[in-house]
């Protein structure tokens, strides 16, 4: 029987810097829904400076460079044979919609995250004292947990963005990236660390990137391209 998965990659450094061969190898393993997460750790919480196998932004920006190209190359009758979770959201955003993945939206905490004990967190990057919500077997519900002022309140930290990021043309791809990373290291300034690996990758394939969605609207039958 055959098990339909989306598969997550976690990236160091050094496998941001062979993105042909990782893709080729998932391929051949027969992953065809991938999503790539790139590593940013600090050495201790002391010093808090980045470990030396973190994905550095010039690093991660070829990365999806080079992976667009390789998705791309791998169209099929006009269609993509794999997909690539990132990609996926972008284009959902160039089509006029709300990303799939909180990363690229204005706010996040619409969802939790529930450890093998029962306990409750607003982020399954944010298991930590700081962000425990409670418990499956406490007084609140997980709709009261949700909804909650506590989570209200993780939301907005996405939401308090650099004013380089409110002058960005892509701030709509972005908002200000995913708070694990800017408040990764106090040297950061809470500014999203991976600004520039968005920027390399729009300035490279944003015009292959909309002629690519053309064109898949084109392809469209009329009754979906007229249900806006």
């Amino acid at each position: 029987m055959h098990v339909a998965s989306h598969d997550l990659f976690n990236m160091k450094l050094r496998t941001c810097l062979d993105t042909g061969r990782i893709y080729v190898y998932l391929k051949s393993l027969g992953f065809t829904y991938m999503q790539f997460i790139p590593i940013l750790e600090t050495t201790d919480n002391k010093s808090m400076s980045i470990a030396d196998y973190s994905v550095t932004a010039k690093s991660y920006g070829r990365f999806l460079c080079d992976l667009f190209d390789l998705w791309v190359d791998d169209f099929s009758e006009g269609r993509p044979s794999t997909a690539i979770r990132q990609f996926e959201n972008y284009a959902a955003i160039y089509m006029g919609h709300e990303s799939p993945e909180c990363t690229e939206r204005k706010r996040c905490g619409d969802y939790l995250v529930v450890e093998h004990n029962g306990d409750i967190f607003s982020c399954d990057f944010f298991v930590d004292d700081a962000w425990r919500l409670g418990a499956v077997n406490g007084d609140a519900s997980l709709e009261q947990i949700l909804n909650g002022k506590r989570q209200a309140l993780f939301g907005e930290l996405k939401t308090k963005l650099d004013k380089r990021c409110l002058r960005c043309p892509y701030l709509q791809f972005c908002y200000g990236g995913c708070p694990k990373d800017r408040l990764r290291s106090p040297s950061f300034r809470r500014f999203n660390p991976y600004c520039e690996s968005v920027k390399m990758f729009f300035g490279y394939a944003d015009n292959r990137f909309r002629e690519l969605l053309r064109r898949q609207v084109a392809r469209a039958p009329r009754s979906l391209r007229n249900r806006e």
